[in-house]
């Protein structure tokens, strides 16, 4: 099967699941179409199968978050994806690297330096380690800006955390 019709099969395989079989879907499986369609370009429908995973009693947990905020990145959805670690937070549910690599990146896509800087900012301060992709995605968001100034801050974050650039960055 294409690849790139994979998510239908995912999604009809999940409606299957609630209509036919009359059953709930375990996590795992919404957290996988969440990512198929999130892969697929189809972010709204990505963020849709979130919102509707509550109302079937399912708790979202912190990957259907992570994919659901990369569903953000392509389709340069920076407000969503902050919105969606908005989200994730009020339900007790702290963001991990990875989190925050995907929604600096739905930032930096969108030409967001600020909110991207903003976002490293916090996650340092909540304890979360930024890496190399982190200070990356952040160095993108304020080159495409070309905000200069950022990227020299950011420099500086990193040998102060002991990360040294690569040839990526």
């Amino acid at each position: 099967m294409s690849s790139s019709r994979q998510w239908a099969t995912a999604v009809d395989v999940l409606q299957r699941m609630r209509t036919i079989c009359g059953f709930t879907p375990h996590l795992f499986a919404v957290n996988s179409v969440i990512n198929a369609l999130g892969r697929a370009g189809r972010w709204e429908q990505s963020l849709q199968t979130l919102e509707e995973m509550k109302d079937w009693g399912l708790q979202p947990d912190l990957v259907s978050f992570n994919t659901a905020i990369a569903s953000c990145v392509p389709a340069r959805q920076w407000e969503r994806a902050l919105d969606l670690l908005s989200q994730a937070k009020a339900m007790g549910i702290t963001g991990n690297t990875i989190t925050y690599n995907s929604a600096i990146s739905a930032c930096g896509a969108s030409r967001e330096w600020r909110a991207a800087l903003e976002l490293l900012k916090e996650m340092r301060a909540a304890g979360i380690p930024p890496n190399l992709r982190t200070y990356g995605a952040v160095v993108m968001a304020c080159k495409v800006s070309r905000h200069w100034d950022g990227v020299s801050e950011i420099f500086d974050a990193m040998i102060q955390d002991g990360i040294p650039p690569d040839e990526t960055i």
